[in-house]
């Protein structure tokens, strides 16, 4: 697997990681916002109850027991958003890691593109010389075809061939 492969598999699965992350707070904030309009009620309740009838005792038990559900409606939105705050740093690594890989991946696409210019200028310098060499080689030397590369090779390592390129032994029987 091609390193560029590599590199696009791994940001879509950090693109899939930060969707779900997003999707996690998402229904978090809803979540606490949800909470926050129940602890609102609650209040309201309360101060209702409170000016309706201060001297009444079951009136007073209600509130004491609405106060204590506020109390834990209060802490559980704590902890969600506590979570929720975990979660947006957590997005906004992923959103750094994401923005790494695709300044890499533009890297190893830019490099990967000098690359095949180069080869391919290089390839076609004398390319046309050297299959003709080879043909001549092959038909004329009676030597085996995958006999040819090492010979050109020898060739290139005493300085008697100007073009380095050494084709496959494959590319001499085509």
């Amino acid at each position: 697997m091609l390193a560029l492969t590599r590199m696009r598999n791994s940001r879509d699965s950090w693109k899939d990681k930060n969707m779900l992350k997003r999707q996690e707070i998402n229904r978090l904030e809803r979540k606490v916002s949800a909470l926050k309009a129940i602890v609102q009620k609650k209040t309201d309740e309360i101060i209702r109850f409170k000016a309706s009838s201060d001297d009444d005792k079951k009136r007073e038990a209600e509130l004491n027991e609405m106060r204590e559900m506020i109390k834990k409606l209060q802490e559980e939105s704590r902890i969600q958003q506590e979570e929720l705050n975990i979660l947006q740093e957590s997005a906004k690594e992923l959103a750094n890691e994401n923005e790494r890989q695709r300044k890499e991946m533009e890297r190893i696409e830019k490099e990967s593109r000098s690359m095949k210019a180069g080869v391919g200028h290089f390839h076609d310098q004398g390319s046309l010389a050297v299959k003709a060499l080879c043909v001549y080689i092959s038909a004329n030397c009676s030597v085996s075809f995958r006999a040819v590369p090492k010979i050109l090779e020898a060739l290139t390592t005493f300085k008697a061939l100007v073009n380095p390129w050494i084709p496959h032994f494959t590319s001499c029987i085509n």
